[in-house]
């Protein structure tokens, strides 16, 4: 069986700089740097990753997030997600919220 080229994936974690401020961009790059850890543990470096190449993982302020990198993204809000109570459907597109 040839070699796959792993799926290229990117994280950013994007918080709210006005309301947080850095105790949440404190929260957010730890949690950046743990997902990095985890995704090592799981697929190895990037450089060697044979399933996910975890390309990047960083915490980024919702100020400096511009409109066209938001719409260039799926977003996974997970106060959502953890409060659903059935199955999970299709990620919430750019700016909208749940039912």
């Amino acid at each position: 069986m040839p070699d796959k080229e792993p799926y290229a994936l990117g994280i950013s974690i994007v918080y709210d700089a006005i309301e947080g401020g850095p105790p949440a961009r404190q929260t957010v790059e730890t949690a950046a740097q743990g997902l990095r850890q985890l995704f090592e543990k799981a697929y190895g470096p990037p450089d060697r990753a044979t399933e996910i190449a975890l390309d990047s993982c960083v915490a980024i302020a919702d100020a400096a997030m511009i409109l066209a990198a938001s719409r260039r993204v799926d977003q996974w809000r997970l106060e959502h997600m953890s409060l659903r109570d059935g199955e999970m459907g299709e990620f919430l597109p750019t700016g909208e919220t749940p039912p």
